[in-house]
């Protein structure tokens, strides 16, 4: 999980020099997000740093069910756009980044002696996504379909621990364009 960590600063640290496509700064969208892997509601705003780049940064919650305590996530969703159909319609890769707060999405509990970096990185996820997106005038309306990275590293380790069925994450949304 720590290669998994470092991957994603690694991705981070590669989308923050580059330069805004748009003259001005600010933000380019509003996005809000229903179901997927921040939980069952989220909402961030984002900026477009090339024809084929942009990112968002968004806040998740999943509210407290049964016994449970509430979840709190926050990520970096970056969109790289492969083909656009037309002016409306375009497909792209999705990568998400993302942390939920505490230690919360494990089902094991802390465990003694394990060490902050450990605690850290067992609420940290990558997420692999295909996405499409349907445009109209200044709303857009997308669903997405991805994996989440843990199950990658597992599948590559040869390890049936984690199944696909419990890393598949779906996703339906909207982004308002300024």
């Amino acid at each position: 999980m720590k290669k998994l960590f470092i991957i994603n600063i690694f991705f981070f640290l590669v989308a923050l020099p580059l330069r805004a496509e748009e003259s001005g700064s600010g933000v380019y969208h509003l996005k809000g997000q229903y179901a997927g892997e921040l939980g069952v509601a989220s909402l961030g705003f984002g900026k477009r740093f090339t024809s084929w780049y942009k990112l968002t940064g968004m806040y998740g919650y999943v509210p407290a069910w049964d016994d449970a305590h509430a979840i709190h996530t926050i990520a970096l969703k970056q969109d790289f756009k492969l083909w656009q159909i037309n002016s409306n319609l375009q497909s792209y890769f999705d990568l998400t980044i993302l942390h939920a707060f505490g230690n919360l999405m494990q089902p094991t509990l802390k465990e003694e002696g394990q060490s902050l970096w450990d605690s850290i990185n067992n609420s940290s996820e990558a997420v692999l996504a295909l996405g499409g997106e349907y445009r109209f005038k200044n709303v857009a309306l997308y669903s997405e379909i991805g994996v989440l990275g843990h199950w990658l590293f597992y599948y590559l380790g040869n390890t049936d621990t984690v199944t696909l069925a419990d890393s598949v994450t779906i996703t339906f949304g909207f982004n308002y364009y300024f």
